[in-house]
């Protein structure tokens, strides 16, 4: 059985790295059989102060069908990295990062070095978006132009979940055919079929993410302060505060909307409650500088809710099968007259969009036809 080290800057327990976790949770759980899988991570969950509370650090811990080393990310020295990937025996190393020093440039330095034989398989888990790389440009434009000085990517694999996120690589990177496609796994048992009522003249959107600019939570408020067609709006915000300053700023526009609409800061959303949560609302509202995947929006439409986004995450053509929509950032006005359309809707077209909401996203993410992308890719 091949074994695949895997270097994660957030992992379970955690819940505010968001897609990331999900993501290699589900190739864990679904490829133990094939693989085994061993993990490092940070001691404590996105943004935290403190480490996780009855979690062992500093040594392996075995965690549901994984091997776990938990560290604090000062501790993660060069000498210590190349310590970890001798002890695991790996035959690959996965990466979900490419900006991360401590947990992806560090172990392709080594590799560059010939410090290890491993193969690295890297996703860029939606880094190499052009709304991603606008984010601190010029830091990013420079550390892009020394690695193609070095040639320091040349020997590593990279795994891109849907065509669209290859064409990025290939503008990054250049055009290399080391590109392996595999979308996300979806836990399509966590989530139920759904039963809600939408009345004209009443509409609640809903927001998961992480607060930053990235996710463009400012740009969302920006849109729904333009509403002016009379209707009750309630827009609620799920999402751990990891830009501060950002959210500041996020406040200033919520402080002039009018009273028919109505913004609340519910907090982070716990694993368990996430079905139930989207749910109750009518649509997920998204307009995302960028996403290589966006777990959010899979899990929105598994549970029936449909998506208003920005056209900068795969899930495109959405209109087209009656489940949401996905509008260019250029064309505000657009949001608007579909924010506006949803305000107005009735049961009998908001039921439409919540039974076809779920048989697309099924359709997309068939597990089955998963596994043998991921043998594949670690093969």
């Amino acid at each position: 059985m091949k074994k695949i080290l895997i270097f994660t800057s957030v992992y379970e327990p955690g819940i505010k790295g968001g897609g990331p976790i999900r993501s290699i949770k589900n190739i864990v759980d679904r490829l133990s059989n094939r693989f085994e899988f061993s993990i490092v991570t940070q001691d404590r969950d996105l943004g935290d102060t403190q480490p996780f509370e009855e979690i062992e650090t500093e040594k392996w811990v075995s965690l549901g069908k994984e091997k776990v080393f938990y560290t604090r990310k000062s501790k993660l020295t060069f000498k210590k990295t190349l310590k970890l990937i001798k002890e695991s025996q790996c035959d690959y190393i996965y990466l979900n990062s490419f900006f991360s020093f401590k947990f992806s440039i560090l172990i392709v330095i080594l590799q560059r070095l010939k410090f290890m034989d491993a193969s690295i398989v890297l996703a860029p888990r939606g880094e190499f978006s052009p709304g991603a790389l606008n984010i601190k440009k010029n830091k990013k434009m420079l550390y892009i132009y020394l690695i193609k000085i070095f040639s320091m990517y040349r020997d590593v694999y990279w795994h891109a979940t849907n065509e669209l996120e290859v064409e990025y690589i290939k503008r990054i990177i250049g055009n290399t055919n080391k590109i392996h496609i595999a979308s996300n796994y979806i836990e399509f048992s966590a989530f139920s079929p759904k039963v809600s009522l939408k009345e004209p003249g009443s509409l609640k959107l809903l927001f998961i993410s992480r607060i930053s600019r990235k996710k463009n939570l400012y740009g969302a408020l920006k849109i729904l302060s333009k509403i002016t067609t009379r209707g009750n709006i309630v827009f609620n915000i799920f999402g751990p505060l990891e830009d501060i300053e950002y959210w500041k700023e996020c406040e200033t526009v919520i402080n002039t909307f009018p009273e028919n609409i109505r913004v609340n800061y519910c907090g982070v959303l716990k694993r368990e409650s996430l079905d139930d949560v989207i749910k109750k609302h009518d649509f997920l509202f998204f307009p995302t500088f960028g996403e290589n995947f966006g777990h959010v929006i899979a899990e929105s439409l598994m549970s029936g809710t449909p998506v208003i986004l920005s056209d900068q995450t795969p899930w495109r053509n959405l209109q087209e099968y009656n489940v949401g929509w996905d509008i260019s950032l250029e064309d505000l006005e657009e949001f608007e007259e579909v924010i506006t359309e949803c305000l107005n809707m009735d049961q009998k077209l908001y039921s439409t969009m919540i039974e076809n909401s779920q048989e697309f996203v099924k359709s997309i993410c068939n597990p089955k036809n998963l596994d043998e992308k991921y043998i594949e890719l670690f093969t």
